[in-house]
């Protein structure tokens, strides 16, 4: 394997392979030799291939894979994507309207994040007059025992 990448690259991926309880056997490392081998053909660089790899928890490489990496990536490497960075800013734009929405110094209040506001006809909502717990336990009668 050091015929392609440096040895420190090579003892990095073997690390890894035994770190994923898939250690390399003399026939895998042979075989893994022939794909870093058509990797050089096909113009990526066996070292970086293996580089990869690691990063990303392959046990193998196939040059397709690293060219297609790259395509994604535009030559840079980035953080796999998980879908809660996506969530996370859906969430902080909804709080961030109720925060504007609810909060007195913009000015802006439509009363409906919280009791206390005049509800249309003039009257204020639940939480003003005291009944706020009330309300509430009513929603849960208590259970009978026995």
């Amino acid at each position: 394997m050091e015929t392609y990448a440096s040895e420190e690259q090579a003892a990095g991926f073997r690390e890894h392979r035994k770190r994923i309880k898939a250690p390399l056997s003399a026939r895998a490392e042979k075989l893994l030799c022939g794909k870093l081998r058509e990797c050089a053909a096909q113009g990526v660089d066996p070292g970086e291939a293996l580089d990869l790899a690691v990063e990303r928890g392959w046990r193998g490489v196939e040059a397709e894979w690293i060219i297609n990496a790259k395509e994604r990536t535009n030559g840079q490497r980035q953080a796999p994507r998980n879908g809660y960075d996506d969530q996370f800013q859906r969430d902080m734009a909804f709080w961030t309207e109720v925060e504007r929405r609810t909060d007195p110094g913009t000015g802006y209040d439509d009363g409906s994040a919280s009791g206390g506001h005049e509800c249309g006809n003039g009257e204020t909502g639940f939480m003003d007059r005291g009944e706020g717990f009330g309300a509430s336990v009513a929603l849960f009668p208590a259970r009978r025992r026995g």
